[in-house]
């Protein structure tokens, strides 16, 4: 059975929904070299969330089943893999009568993994940095369109306010000042 290392990062381990990146490491060693795979996903889920469909994501690209080290930061998610998916699995996804957080997510991991023998491994790893740095790398990159496409867009709105208004500023129009709010209901 080959064995084969998931290795997983987050942007932010903010708990609560926000924009964040996540990305893996899939590596396996053959003739004594790792050979390795890796992608980023971009979602705006809980850190939890994220951190379950990133593994789905990841076991997706797993041919066969195998010897499966999954690393990373996420304590909950981690722990929860290792001793209690099998049993949420086995009771549909409910614990104490209710249905699981996340349910949907766990089952799409369950569906994934249950084939493979799965040990954890909590903590940094050796793919921490650099996937936190490509993650920085990436956000920036957008950040960056989007502050391109935002400066175009106010380009453009100058010059149509321009060539509606004959050159008035934007906050005057037919001579009120629209900058004034107060006694207006927001």
């Amino acid at each position: 059975m080959r064995k084969v290392t998931l290795y997983i990062e987050c942007s932010s381990t903010y708990i609560g929904k926000k924009p964040r990146l996540s990305g893996y490491v899939l590596e396996y060693i053959t003739q004594g070299l790792p050979v390795t795979g890796q992608a980023f996903r971009e979602g705006s889920g809980t850190y939890n969330q994220e951190y379950l469909l990133t593994i789905a994501d990841a076991l997706g690209h797993m041919k066969e089943p195998c010897e499966l080290l999954i690393c990373g930061s996420n304590r909950f998610v981690l722990n929860m893999i290792r001793d209690r998916l099998q049993i949420w699995a086995e009771h549909d996804f409910t614990s104490n009568g209710r249905p699981v957080m996340n349910q949907e997510e766990w089952q799409a991991v369950w569906e994934k993994i249950k084939e493979h023998k799965v040990s954890i491994q909590i903590g940094k790893h050796s793919y921490s940095g650099w996937l936190l740095t490509e993650m920085e790398d990436r956000n920036g990159s957008k950040e960056d369109e989007r502050a391109k496409r935002s400066t175009k867009m106010e380009g453009r709105n100058e010059n149509t306010e321009n060539a509606k208004g004959g050159g008035h500023d934007r906050n005057t129009a037919n001579g009120s000042d629209l900058s004034e709010t107060k006694g207006l209901s927001r």
